[in-house]
């Protein structure tokens, strides 16, 4: 918190608002079942997570009314929607949530329609926030593959379908339900940049085709929710060109391509010949033949396209309010992590010159 306050004085004008993650119960690591089963690791969990919003009171001023926006639990929606668990799965939740109340000093009643399910346990965390950091932002995160798989979107299959059965999950849980709903929607993809092992070998090695099917998912899931979604972890590296030094072993440059289509790059435009030779030539892995057998195929299969200006000119009528660039390994705004050339700290300097304005979205729209 501290930090960003610095570096909103450092931005005059400029107002910064943190992005705390918590993990009330990780998912992402596997062993849903075992996880979700463990009380003791829920009491801890809701226990640090109280410490967090009270850190967050701490700075709430005249300036900044709401001091934080968290995304709570990335993966837990996804996985549980993945394995096809009701709501009424049975987990551990009133006396973990007690016991970190008590510990923390809380006074607080817990409510009865908070169960010992999957969907009492959204309830509790939906009402933890509420209770004890009011003025806070905050939201739950949803995944590509929590209708079974991720490799949809290099096929063609609706995005529009997978959001709607995505959203439909959503709802069953009632997590954006009752009287303390969250405010807004995370949509995560998977962090790492494109022309990476982390990316390409994991079966995330996206061309303007698949960038355009994933907003069109963040927009399916926005409308049949009625919620403004954010992109979280969303790669900023940028595609080399020819006059671009692409090393005979890349992995370390961290190429990709999901900056230059989410904030343009004239420099490939319309014509994949633009595209570095050495990055074209990319061997994909063949357990995922949908992506092509190499990244030249992939931006043959995006033809005809067009990169030369951002895709971001309509986010705001897809109810995208704001995405969030880079990831614990990924290409963001911060040069000690990823790529660490100007490129996208320039183009997100060059936005911040000429924003979009909510009431004023519609004279941008893309074509």
């Amino acid at each position: 918190m501290d930090l960003l306050r610095t570096v909103e004085g450092l931005l005059p004008g400029q107002a910064v608002l943190p992005i705390p993650i918590s993990y009330t119960c990780n998912l992402s690591l596997g062993g849903t079942t075992d996880i979700l089963a463990d009380a003791d690791a829920h009491m801890y969990s809701f226990g640090n997570y109280i410490l967090a919003l009270q850190i967050a009171n701490e700075y709430i001023d005249a300036g900044h009314p709401v001091p934080a926006g968290f995304i709570v639990n990335p993966d837990f929606l996804g996985s549980v929607q993945q394995a096809n668990f009701a709501p009424t799965y049975a987990m551990p939740v009133r006396a973990p949530l007690q016991s970190a109340l008590d510990y923390r000093q809380i006074v607080a009643t817990i409510p009865a329609s908070i169960t010992e399910d999957i969907k009492g346990y959204v309830a509790a965390v939906n009402w933890l926030t509420r209770t004890v950091a009011p003025d806070v932002s905050f939201g739950w995160q949803i995944n590509l593959w929590g209708m079974g798989y991720s490799e949809w979107i290099y096929d063609d299959t609706d995005p529009v379908t997978e959001a709607q059965a995505t959203a439909d999950y959503i709802e069953t849980l009632a997590v954006y339900s009752g009287d303390y709903k969250p405010d807004f929607l995370a949509i995560d993809r998977y962090e790492a940049d494109d022309f990476t092992q982390r990316g390409y070998t994991n079966g995330y090695c996206y061309g303007p085709r698949e960038w355009a099917r994933y907003f069109d998912f963040c927009e399916g899931v926005s409308r049949a929710l009625k919620l403004p979604v954010m992109p979280w972890q969303i790669p900023a590296s940028r595609t080399p060109n020819t006059a671009d030094q692409v090393n005979p072993g890349f992995d370390s440059q961290h190429w990709g391509t999901g900056g230059s289509c989410i904030l343009g790059d004239p420099q490939i435009g319309s014509d994949y010949h633009h595209v570095n030779p050495t990055i074209l030539a990319l061997q994909f892995n063949p357990a995922f033949p949908m992506m092509g057998a190499t990244a030249e195929d992939m931006f043959i299969r995006s033809e005809p396209f067009d990169i030369s200006a951002p895709m971001y000119t309509d986010f705001p009528q897809r109810g995208i309010f704001a995405v969030l660039l880079g990831g614990g390994s990924t290409t963001g705004l911060v040069s000690s992590i990823g790529n660490p050339e100007s490129w996208p700290r320039d183009k997100t300097a060059a936005y911040m010159n000429d924003p979009i304005p909510f009431d004023d979205s519609g004279s941008r729209r893309r074509k």
